[in-house]
């Protein structure tokens, strides 16, 4: 499903603004396993092709599946940016390093003083 703005200018399509997608699935009332569901007639060249788009979306999702992190180990590319990342940003570990002008100390943004403001007019009911 696709949800459009409606365009200013007359006959020309807006935005897109929202892209839903359904999944249908089916449990047997007795086994509580998972049934067949009714197969979709495609009855014309643009439901072919959000059918195809649909099984492609499938398919990219399964291949992310099986190559996540809980899955497989990072591979050597993954493991480089890694240690980069870390390199980069183990700069920062020692608070007595000179340190950029647009970066601030974790230990420098601690509240230094907290004021509890209650209010004083109530309702009917004791609440606020």
């Amino acid at each position: 499903m696709k949800m459009e703005e409606v365009s200013e200018k007359l006959g020309e399509r807006g935005d897109t603004i929202l892209a839903a997608r359904f999944t249908t699935v089916a449990r047997d009332a007795l086994t509580h396993k998972a049934a067949q569901v009714n197969p979709m007639r495609l009855q014309n060249d643009a439901e072919k092709k959000i059918f195809q788009a649909s099984e492609d979306h499938k398919t990219r999702k399964r291949l992310a599946a099986e190559s996540a992190l809980t899955k497989r180990p990072p591979t050597e590319d993954e493991r480089f940016l890694i240690h980069d990342l870390y390199l980069e940003y183990s700069k920062y570990d020692d608070p007595k390093a000179t340190k950029p002008a647009d970066v601030e100390w974790m230990s420098d943004t601690k509240m230094s003083s907290i004021q509890i403001m209650q209010p004083q007019d109530r309702n009917i009911h004791d609440k606020v």
